[in-house]
């Protein structure tokens, strides 16, 4: 249950507000929830704690694609490969976006 999973989440960050973990998980479980903006907010959260999470840049950047704010899901996409330069998955999803930003 991913209501229940927020719970949880927000729970342990009463007690350790600094656990970037914990943000990017709850922000997992709140994209389940269509819950988006919130989703992004937490991904951001995670991001101040911890700037080089490749994981939360490039989740933040598949939001952003979602919430059509595509020029700027590339920076999150182009950020997240800057870290991660060998991930093929953050890669495909950077091109894809380029492709369908190009098309329009």
């Amino acid at each position: 249950n991913f209501y229940e999973a927020v719970t949880y989440f927000n729970k342990c960050l009463e007690i350790k507000d600094d656990h970037y973990e914990a943000y990017l998980y709850r922000g997992l479980a709140l994209i389940d929830l269509d819950k988006h903006e919130e989703a992004l907010d937490s991904f951001k959260k995670a991001l101040e704690i911890k700037t080089d999470y490749g994981e939360a840049w490039y989740v933040s950047g598949y939001i952003l694609n979602v919430l059509d704010r595509l020029e700027e899901a590339v920076t999150y996409y182009d950020k997240a490969l800057e870290i991660e330069p060998d991930n093929k998955e953050y890669k495909q999803e950077r091109d894809d976006l380029i492709k369908r930003l190009q098309s329009r």
